[in-house]
């Protein structure tokens, strides 16, 4: 279930249009729309004043259809913009300096930079003005000098988007938070100098190319919003395991790796896949939950299909038993992937789709 303004197309505040705007056609006679008197009957014009207001402060979405827009606009990408820059403690208008790719970390490799590490015996090949002349007339043996080299950290973030993900029924879909939570995770990445690259994966794997600079990171920001509508039942969708095991000769040894994801098959099975990604990089899993997978919503009655078959179970949630034992079964449910997760090393953060302020849950390295 959808938040209840993206169910609507486009708004037009125009009093011949705004029905038409607002209902699919089917649920009125065509002839129905060329009638002015419709409009004027049902929506007064101090209705179209407070939707007009509405409109100006943000309250309504311009672009309301998700299934053919995207899930973010341009103000709420700058918003996401300056939480970033809120969370290292810089101001709204910091204009931030392009970084050069050598970068300003000390990489675990040894090599020609600036902090001296040690000395070595001289090499054939070794570039002479990097010659230890006191220790070479100190030891009679030629020695060079070693420096620790600078490297510009990756990191890399994956976007689980799946049939799963697709799902809310409080403020937002799972997938437009994880999007959320993905573009503080650009933006935040790429102001501590780091580069970018990544993937978003549903019935298919859709690559980010990698981004240096601020051009080529708003362009990753676009490629990932885009509209999000459900997928076809019979889709055949890709699995994290194996998704996985293919970012896993991509990455940089040392990379920050960020999995945003509902990890509905982040199973025991899963556990060694998991398990290498863990011992090689510093992963932190976002945990996107939607509040009705916690708690059964006070519903009454509701006919509800399992994603894995076509079968409709009817469930009464007024009943208190049936909510209880949802909810423990919920509980272990949740617990169990955050154990595994956690338990392998990894920094695990729990995101309700109902959260605002999400800087304030997740994790930053």
């Amino acid at each position: 279930m959808q938040p209840l303004a993206n169910l609507f197309p486009k708004l037009r505040l125009h009093n011949s249009r705004l029905i038409k705007s607002w209902f699919p056609k089917a649920w009125f006679p065509k002839a129905w729309f060329s009638k002015a008197w419709l409009l004027n009957a049902w929506l007064p014009n101090a209705w179209l004043l407070k939707i007009e207001e509405s409109l100006h402060r943000g309250e309504i979405p311009k672009y309301a259809s998700s299934t053919q827009v995207p899930l973010l606009d341009n103000a709420q990408i700058e918003d996401l913009r300056q939480r970033a820059l809120g969370v290292m403690g810089y101001p709204a208008t910091y204009k931030p300096v392009l970084h050069r790719q050598h970068g300003e970390h000390l990489s675990p490799r040894r090599g020609y930079g600036l902090d001296y590490d040690e000395s070595r015996v001289y090499q054939q090949g070794d570039e002479m003005r990097f010659m230890n002349w006191r220790l070479t007339a100190r030891t009679g043996e030629m020695h060079v000098k070693i420096f620790q080299e600078e490297r510009r950290p990756s990191a890399f973030i994956l976007l689980d988007w799946r049939a799963s993900m697709r799902f809310g029924t409080q403020v937002r879909l799972k997938a437009a938070q994880a999007l959320r939570a993905a573009v503080l995770l650009i933006f935040y990445n790429h102001y501590c100098g780091r580069s970018l690259a990544g993937l978003v994966f549903d019935e298919d794997v859709r690559w980010l190319a990698t981004s240096h600079d601020e051009q080529s990171v708003l362009a990753m920001v676009s490629n990932i919003n885009q509209a999000c509508p459900p997928l076809p039942t019979e889709c055949q969708q890709m699995d994290l395991a194996s998704v996985l095991r293919a970012i896993q000769n991509l990455l940089t040894p040392g990379s920050q790796v960020y999995l945003i994801s509902d990890f509905k098959d982040a199973t025991y099975e899963c556990r060694s896949v998991l398990a290498q990604l863990a011992a090689e990089y510093d992963v932190s899993a976002v945990h996107i939950i939607d509040p009705a997978e916690l708690q059964l919503p006070k519903a009454g009655k509701l006919c509800l299909s399992a994603m894995s078959d076509d079968r409709v179970r009817e469930i009464d949630t007024s009943n208190t038993h049936i909510a209880e034992r949802y909810q423990h079964a919920a509980q272990r449910y949740f617990m169990e992937r955050e154990t595994l997760l956690r338990g392998l090393g990894m920094a695990y953060v729990r995101l309700p789709t109902n959260i605002a302020n999400i800087e304030a849950e997740l994790t930053f390295k």
